[in-house]
């Protein structure tokens, strides 16, 4: 039985299901026309928590965070209000103190670096990160010809070569404020002032503008305004030199957020650990290999966690403070390992039962089940293990790779011996 919606503020069901659609049909021209025009998207995955049924506060499951047609679609709206609201404060009578957003092209030596890795060591002769559209189709490649894995690995890498982070300005029309992940010449942050200060500042140079129809003042008279306003005149907007300490102020407080949530994140995840009692198998992909003090270095980037940390083979393994209270489950290390160049491991593992033996060869950017450990530890934190292939747990996850997925690359070597630095096992 069809079920009878009410109308909505007057319109129909019908009414709301067309536009709708309309809306649908638009948003995504306009986002294929976005990415096609050269705009450039870091696909990063992140767990969210459950919480709303625990007594204290302590995650009882979680999700891989997913975006549906409708988040894109309200993405794609944002997006172009904040431009156009961006381009008309530039172009207005009041843009010495409007407030935009600038993010400037990753450093130009890092991401050579990363090139030539990506051209040179790995074969991809094809990668060009020329500019962000070039980089973004790089990116698409990568994931349509070695899997997810692999592409959230590259993603990872991009950030660390040099990406730089959006800021705040206060608009100067001698300066380039081009947003280059966006490839958009004005863009500026409008539409969320409850939750951003930034926003506000907006939102008040906007509704001089509207309000006080400012955009028909003589430059003089526009002048004027901001010269009262920097006086202590009672006006509803900013003084330039005030929206200048500001935006530095926002700047940092955004940076000191983004570490805070990223702290917290991971110790949320570490006691979430704890109480289930239970470790956490995922897949991982390894970044880099490196020699250090008595043993191997492997950075494994894990994707479902977003984050990258050292799996150490050697004595160095043997002194960490592991919880494993109430965790019915055995760690099983390699009996033996070989660091093959720049581009591979060789881990021997041996049947604890049976005594037989197994050769695992890991490269560079291939992908193998990983086990994560909380620590017993303050600050809480967490260590990665390569799973054994003689683990219970292995063979399920191993299943959910592809063949290049497990495979990643041959590491070829070149003349250019410094180019690996930036990637090295050894930085912490």
């Amino acid at each position: 039985e069809e079920i009878k919606v009410p109308p909505v503020h007057r319109h129909t069901w019908d009414e709301i299901r067309s536009d709708l659609l309309l809306l649908n049909r638009v948003c995504t021209a306009v986002r294929r026309g976005r990415f096609s025009g050269g705009a450039l998207k870091i696909d990063k995955q992140k767990m969210v928590f459950h919480t709303r049924e625990s007594d204290d506060g302590v995650p009882t499951g979680y999700h891989i965070e997913d975006h549906s047609p409708s988040h894109w679609l309200i993405e794609e709206l944002m997006l172009l209000a904040n431009r156009c609201v961006a381009k008309h404060l530039a172009d207005s009578s009041l843009h010495e103190v409007a407030v935009l957003r600038r993010h400037d092209s990753p450093d130009s030596e890092k991401s050579k670096a990363l090139g030539n890795v990506m051209k040179n060591n790995l074969g991809l002769g094809w990668w060009d990160a020329s500019n962000a559209g070039s980089l973004y189709k790089s990116c698409q490649r990568v994931r349509k010809e070695y899997g997810e894995t692999v592409g959230f690995c590259v993603d990872m890498m991009i950030m660390r070569a040099g990406m730089k982070q959006a800021e705040y300005v206060v608009y100067d029309p001698e300066d380039s404020i081009h947003h280059y992940a966006l490839n958009f010449s004005h863009y500026t942050h409008f539409t969320s002032p409850i939750r951003r200060y930034p926003d506000v500042m907006v939102h008040r140079v906007l509704g001089a503008l509207l309000e006080d129809d400012t955009s028909s003042e003589t430059q003089e008279e526009a002048e004027h305004s901001v010269v009262q306003c920097a006086e202590g005149d009672d006006t509803s907007y900013h003084a330039r030199d005030t929206a200048e300490n500001q935006v530095i102020l926002c700047n940092t407080k955004k940076k000191d957020s983004r570490n805070c949530q990223q702290q917290l994140d991971v110790a949320v995840f570490c006691v979430y650990l704890r109480h289930r009692k239970e470790w956490f198998y995922t897949i991982g992909s390894a970044r880099c290999f490196a020699e250090v003090s008595k043993g191997v270095a492997v950075m494994m980037y894990c994707s479902t966690l977003g984050r990258d940390k050292k799996v150490l083979l050697g004595e160095s393994r043997t002194n960490l403070n592991l919880y494993a209270n109430g965790v019915d489950d055995v760690l099983h290390l390699p009996h033996d390992w070989k660091l093959e160049g720049k581009g591979r491991v060789s881990l021997v593992w041996k049947n604890p039962e049976t005594g037989e033996t197994i050769v695992q060869d890991i490269n560079i950017m291939g992908s193998t089940p990983v086990v994560i450990i909380p620590t017993d530890t303050i600050p809480i934190s967490f260590e990665i293990f390569f799973v054994s292939p003689f683990h219970p747990r292995y063979a399920a996850l191993n299943d959910e790779l592809s063949p290049a997925e497990r495979q990643g690359f041959k590491w070829t070597d070149t003349d250019d011996s410094d180019v690996f630095v930036m990637f090295s096992a050894t930085a912490t």
